[in-house]
């Protein structure tokens, strides 16, 4: 009897081990959401896209290359979103915007104004759904739809895509690679969409970055406001210079094209 229930256990260790080893592995994100634990090797993507499909948490740069990426998610809207693009004008910083179509097909102009700032445009998918908790399908369809709406506004396809609440998992690295996309993450997150001060960013921000750093910031859909985001991104881009960093684009350090060949007008 002793030994059918060893062989059990074992049984059943070895089932929940292999179930286990089929999901990304998460820590808990400020909003309640799972975060991808960042890697300590920063351009391989979280378990079931290794090998199939990159996903870029950082750049891999050498320490003595001070270049970073700072990018905004869930715009345009027709409040912060003109204050960030002041503020990059101001600063002649160019950043990359991951566009949100429910949102942006409010704000066509502003949508316009990113481009013709020299800002580079990602796809952030048009309803921002839990991609955890829809089929691929259902990603597909989200993600097409923005794809559309783009290329009707701008005339081009974005090659660089973000998933809502950086959800990374075999669904849409499947979507991503069927249509071309890069998924581009983050590794420093000041969670500046929850309305906290400008110094709680700030300081976030200078602990956290290093050559090659994505960072994350909003220009829309904060909660329930982003007023601190603005007040910390001059501080921001002031300390970064400071110690020397270059703010780049995206496509500089991926070296790679933000846009469809062939798409853009």
């Amino acid at each position: 009897m002793k030994k059918w229930r060893c062989l059990l256990g074992v049984l059943v260790i070895s089932l929940v081990w292999s179930l286990l080893l089929d999901f990304t592995v998460y820590t808990t994100h400020a909003e309640g959401s799972p975060h991808p634990q960042k890697s300590t090797k920063p351009n391989i993507s979280a378990r079931g896209c290794v090998n199939k499909h990159p996903v870029y948490y950082s750049i891999d740069l050498p320490t003595d290359q001070k270049k970073v990426v700072i990018t905004f998610d869930d715009g345009p809207d027709g409040i912060y979103t003109p204050k960030v693009l002041d503020i990059l004008q101001r600063y002649k910083v160019k950043a990359t915007f991951f566009v949100m179509g429910k949102s942006a097909v409010h704000h066509p102009e502003q949508l316009k104004r990113i481009v013709n700032d020299g800002h580079t445009v990602g796809n952030h998918t048009w309803y921002h759904s839990d991609f955890q908790l829809v089929s691929e399908n259902e990603i597909e369809k989200d993600l097409l739809k923005n794809e559309k709406f783009i290329q009707e506004e701008l005339g081009f396809k974005p090659l660089f895509v973000r998933s809502p609440f950086g959800r990374i998992n075999d669904k849409i690295c499947r979507v991503a690679s069927r249509h071309n996309y890069t998924l581009i993450h983050w590794d420093v997150d000041p969670k500046d969409w929850d309305g906290r001060s400008a110094d709680r960013i700030l300081s976030w921000v200078k602990k956290k970055v290093k050559p090659g750093s994505i960072i994350l910031l909003h220009s829309g859909g904060g909660e329930p406001y982003l007023d601190g985001s603005i007040k910390a991104l001059p501080q921001i881009i002031e300390y970064l210079r400071s110690e020397k960093y270059q703010i780049v684009p995206l496509q500089e350090v991926l070296k790679m094209s933000p846009y469809e060949k062939g798409k853009k007008k």
